[in-house]
């Protein structure tokens, strides 16, 4: 360990995100108990495919780290990080998030990350995109680039408190590739903080395919079981 972050340790111990004990040398945002403690998602891929994301896509699995929770501490990072102004939670989960999908084999053949994009207004309002991050954190892991191919063109309403059905329509016709967008034939790694009913992940997928990627993964930091 550096002198300084010794010295600042003392002054300043760094403490879990999740629940407020001190972390120890080699401990990142959680401590050993928190990370041991994860709601890990269980969920069936091939169901949470087939329910949450379009039969025409060429859709060929989907990894949801944490199964998504109101109640539980860790998931209430994604939220904090989200909203609060602190993408450096959402670069501190996704760098756990990225050692799992590394050690399960999932990074491998992907060609390029990209992110569901966020309208400029909000981007602009919120300071980040918090999809963009976990992008360029997996791509980093998996030594491919990251890249913002997709851009969304109007705004819509918020997506909490719709149904399926309604997100459907919400989103549709929101996003576009950017110019210059070399998506055709390759093996895309679409990237979302959390799956919720899948809408926002079906138009992108969509897109997508639409512009010639051969093959689509989704990765997210939760899904919304």
């Amino acid at each position: 360990m550096k002198l300084f972050d010794l010295i600042t340790g003392l002054i300043a111990p760094r403490l879990c995100e999740a629940c407020g004990r001190t972390l120890v040398q080699g401990e990142k945002a959680l401590c050993m108990h928190c990370k041991a403690s994860l709601p890990l998602s269980m969920a069936n891929r091939a169901d949470l495919r087939a329910a949450k994301l379009p039969r025409t896509a060429p859709v060929a699995d989907v990894y949801p780290w944490l199964a998504y929770s109101h109640a539980n501490p860790v998931c209430s990072l994604i939220r904090e990080g989200k909203y609060n102004g602190r993408p450096e939670l959402i670069k501190a989960l996704t760098e756990l998030f990225a050692h799992d999908m590394a050690a399960c084999g999932a990074l491998q053949d992907i060609d390029m990350f990209v992110p569901v994009p966020m309208h400029l207004f909000k981007r602009m309002i919120r300071g980040y995109n918090q999809a963009a991050i976990i992008a360029e954190v997996l791509a980093g892991h998996a030594g491919v680039p990251a890249r913002n191919c997709l851009r969304a063109i109007r705004g819509h309403r918020p997506q909490a408190m719709q149904t399926r059905s309604q997100r459907l329509v919400n989103i549709a016709g929101s996003m576009t590739t950017t110019p210059g967008a070399d998506i055709a034939g390759k093996h895309i790694g679409l990237v979302d903080d959390i799956i919720t009913t899948g809408s926002t992940l079906t138009e992108a997928a969509n897109v997508l395919t639409a512009a010639g990627a051969t093959s689509i993964t989704v990765f997210a930091l939760a899904s919304a079981e």
